[in-house]
């Protein structure tokens, strides 16, 4: 059995945020691609563009997932890259995963406020109260899991996958003649048995197919 893998509590929804983007697909921050209806047994898959202009260059964006009950829900960052920058992300639905509605949130470092049109700075330096990495916008959407459900997720591949085709030469023998064959077979119980022929012994025609 493998092994379960879990995540801890970050508690994404408890900061400080100037930002609160309360459309589902984040058209100007997160550009959420796609997004399941619900949240089935094994991996579930969420996909992102984020917005080239909006976020702070060489930032991170932060995600979390939370059940019914506020226990996180395990989920891992994709290596692979979509045509066109699209991100996915992997959620994993475990037998024992807490049923009905979760939270998913996402946070990142906006450089503005494209309702409001306010921007926001940002610094390189880890010390700074504007550090790009520490959030100032976070999106939600909420979505049902239904651990008991057949998974129909898309399966994606992060390792290339290969096919080697090689010829391989193997000799056919075909019995031409059967004249006079005769088998005669001795021994019992576990004994070997001895096969002996009298007449003209077959003609064995080697052949290659």
């Amino acid at each position: 059995m493998a092994l379960r893998k879990k995540v801890s509590y970050f508690g994404l929804k408890d900061l400080p945020y100037d930002i609160v983007d309360t459309d589902p697909l984040s058209l100007d921050y997160f550009r959420i691609i796609d997004f399941p209806d619900n949240l089935q047994a094994g991996k579930n898959l969420i996909k992102i563009r984020s917005h080239p202009e909006n976020f702070a260059d060489g930032s991170e964006i932060y995600i979390e997932i939370l059940d019914f009950n506020g226990d996180p829900i395990y989920y891992e960052p994709l290596n692979y890259l979509e045509p066109g920058g699209t991100r996915v992300i992997s959620i994993y639905i475990y037998p024992d995963t807490a049923p009905g509605g979760a939270t998913v949130y996402l946070a990142g470092r906006a450089t503005k406020n494209v309702d409001t049109g306010e921007s926001y700075k940002y610094s390189t330096d880890s010390n700074n109260i504007n550090f790009r990495n520490i959030p100032n916008l976070l999106w939600t959407r909420p979505v049902t899991v239904e651990p008991t459900r057949a998974n129909n997720s898309e399966i994606i591949f992060t390792n290339t996958v290969g096919v080697t085709i090689s010829e391989n030469i193997q000799p056919y023998y075909e019995l031409i003649n059967y004249t006079d064959l005769e088998t005669i077979v001795t021994g019992s119980n576990d004994a070997l048995q001895a096969t002996h022929y009298t007449g003209t012994p077959p003609i064995i025609n080697p052949s290659l197919d």
